[in-house]
């Protein structure tokens, strides 16, 4: 099937300092948002959009270069440890920490609590069919993680969708959400084309990660559902 009849689309929300850990004290992270716009359900390419906070500053990351996917064969990339990651999270997992290492960033370390609240927003996607950082009952990001007893300093979280995967491997499909289209330089539908996308991924202040998949029914916009969250700490 042709890559063109994908949909893929992503959100990311960043949550920074101020909350967390100060002097020894536990602070709960914080984050509110307000309720995002759901993009339109396409069968063209993908849109994309994002809410940020700004970063501390730091020195621009290189220009990426965008591999054609065909030229990405899983075992050429070495297994990282992932915790209770399902085949198709590890392959996100390690499509992340080969972009951030090409970078000269740090490769993110899994820890399951990160995943399992990630994994329950994207069950919660598709149970609800919705497409938003908020929880059905207001919650962030910062929430979820704090519900898994995680603290830090900070918390961030990106999310991808789907349809029409079937001919794609796992692989595959995570390089399609981070560097989007081959045949598409830079590709803005791509978390690497997208300016907040790309700037959550290759944050270098976060330490942890976690990601969760859902697959969708016939009663979902999208067939899979992915949100990955970063966290910093301390």
């Amino acid at each position: 099937m042709r890559v063109g009849y994908w949909v893929m689309v992503a959100i990311m929300l960043v949550v920074l300092a101020g909350c967390g850990w100060r002097n020894g004290v536990d602070a709960p992270l914080t984050a509110a948002t307000p309720e995002e716009t759901l993009p339109p359900v396409l069968t063209a390419p993908p849109t994309t959009t994002a809410q940020t906070t700004p970063l501390p500053p730091t020195e621009p990351p290189p220009s990426p270069t965008y591999p054609a996917i065909s030229t990405l064969p899983e075992d050429i990339v070495p297994l990282v440890y992932a915790g209770n990651a399902s085949d198709i999270e590890r392959a996100f997992f390690i499509a992340v920490n080969a972009t951030r290492t090409a970078h000269g960033l740090n490769a993110l370390i899994w820890r399951d609590e990160i995943a399992t609240a990630a994994r329950l927003h994207s069950n919660e996607l598709v149970t609800y069919d919705r497409w938003t950082h908020d929880g059905v009952d207001g919650s962030g990001v910062a929430d979820r993680l704090q519900r898994q007893g995680i603290q830090g300093s900070g918390a961030g979280e990106n999310l991808g969708a789907g349809e029409n995967l079937g001919p794609f491997t796992y692989m595959e499909i995570a390089w399609f959400i981070i560097y989007g289209r081959a045949d598409i330089p830079n590709d803005p539908n791509s978390w690497m084309g997208s300016p907040g996308h790309r700037a959550n991924l290759l944050n270098p202040h976060w330490t942890y990660t976690g990601l969760g998949v859902a697959t969708g029914n016939a009663n979902t916009r999208f067939d899979l559902y992915i949100t990955q969250n970063f966290l910093q700490y301390p």
